[in-house]
């Protein structure tokens, strides 16, 4: 129900990301991927689609070229290309740069990382061209969306009166005050 409304107010894809992050099918052995295979996310049934899509996924901080990424997936730029527009509708490039900027936007809203460093560490060289595509994609600029979504770790965020303070065993029962001052004294 959740994942509909989510859905029906920011859209499929927040919606399918939500859903990945909440899957459990079974207790997972240490060394088991926690995402849902590739091939199930994207709906391919292309092989080098998959593999293509793992590699730009494992490389956001430091993008490979889309010729290297065809090399790799044993494939020319040209049939990756039509592989792309086939079966997710865009070509790689866009493909890529839409997932790096997702990353980018799961930065922002869950880090106090400087723009600076969510740049870099999505694979922008620099902070303006980032800060361009950011607003081209989202509508806004990185600074707004942080604005928008303050990070849960922010330090500001947190009200000093509002954590409950423990009581001492001495407050408890204050018959504790003479066992300590012995202990002190012993």
């Amino acid at each position: 129900m959740m994942i509909n409304i989510i859905r029906d107010i920011h859209g499929i894809a927040l919606a399918r990301d939500i859903s990945e992050m909440f899957i459990i099918e079974r207790i997972r052995g240490e060394g088991e991927n926690q995402k849902i295979p590739l091939g199930n996310r994207l709906g391919a049934v292309s092989q080098k689609l998959i593999d293509a899509v793992g590699i730009m996924e494992a490389n956001i901080e430091d993008p490979i070229e889309i010729v290297n990424l065809a090399e790799l997936v044993d494939l020319s730029r040209r049939q990756l290309e039509r592989l792309f527009k086939a079966n997710l509708e865009v070509s790689p490039a866009r493909y890529y740069m839409n997932r790096r900027l997702l990353r980018s936007r799961e930065l922002l809203k869950q880090t106090n990382l400087s723009t600076v460093d969510i740049a870099a560490l999505c694979g922008f060289k620099s902070t303006p061209h980032f800060s361009k595509c950011y607003r081209d994609h989202f509508g806004v600029s990185p600074r707004t969306e942080r604005k928008k979504h303050p990070s849960a770790l922010s330090e500001a965020s947190i009200d000093v009166e509002d954590i409950p303070t423990i009581p001492s065993p001495v407050d408890l029962d204050p018959s504790l005050g003479s066992v300590k001052s012995d202990l002190v004294r012993g």
